[in-house]
């Protein structure tokens, strides 16, 4: 099974950012307690070292848990992040936004490109430019009306959704077509990583993949 036949199957990323270095093995385990087994580890554009402190816990989750952790990168903005995540396990890359180069790079070195996009132009220009799935960003509250108005006559593109998603909105988030949501600060919760509190996590990625089991068959 491929990155995208995975994503398409299991529907949840979930999203580390901003994760400290001696808590990213704890937080990973947490979700794979619960379930979830698809893991996206972001860039830090403001932090001048991030092209070495990204890799880096991307390498530790990859000795860690290669083979139950298929691993991604976010927040890739560059063609230098690109080649780091790839040489540090990524078999995904995600970015904000659509860079033709970012894109052609990371099919070049086998992975799967998944750019941001918001406006209908936007989200064309993307699958365009060779996009596996468009990742449409942000949605805000009750932004699965917008996305659902937008796709209808772009339902030849896959696409997922980040931003707003949690166990409340899973629902009308997947009703849009989305073939998978990524979430963040809903499962990984500041407060808790810092506090160590890894039970906790893992509640709240368990209540996320259980309110992706409800809508299946829908």
């Amino acid at each position: 099974m491929n990155a995208l036949e995975h994503i398409r199957q299991e529907k949840l990323i979930v999203i580390a950012r901003k994760i400290p270095e001696d808590r990213i093995l704890y937080c990973a385990e947490a979700v794979i307690r619960a379930g979830i087994h698809l893991l996206e580890v972001t860039f830090d554009p403001a932090d001048p070292d991030t092209l070495e402190k990204t890799p880096r816990m991307l390498k530790l989750l990859q000795a860690r848990f290669g083979g139950i952790l298929r691993l991604g990168a976010g927040t890739v903005l560059n063609t230098d992040a690109v080649r780091a995540a790839r040489q540090a396990g990524a078999e995904y890359i995600l970015s904000p936004n659509t860079n033709e180069k970012v894109i052609a790079l990371t099919r070049e070195l086998g992975m799967l490109p998944i750019p941001g996009a918001c406006t209908p132009c936007e989200i064309e220009h993307a699958w365009e430019c060779g996009a596996g799935l468009v990742k449409i960003f942000p949605v805000l509250p009750g932004g699965h009306r917008y996305v659902k108005t937008v796709m209808s006559p772009l339902s030849h593109i896959p696409f997922m959704l980040t931003g707003g998603v949690s166990p409340e909105t899973v629902q009308d988030m997947l009703s849009t077509g989305a073939c998978a949501l990524g979430a963040g600060a809903s499962i990984f919760r500041p407060e808790l990583v810092r506090d160590n509190r890894y039970k906790d996590i893992e509640a709240l990625a368990s209540a996320h993949r259980k309110a992706l089991a409800g809508t299946e068959g829908e």
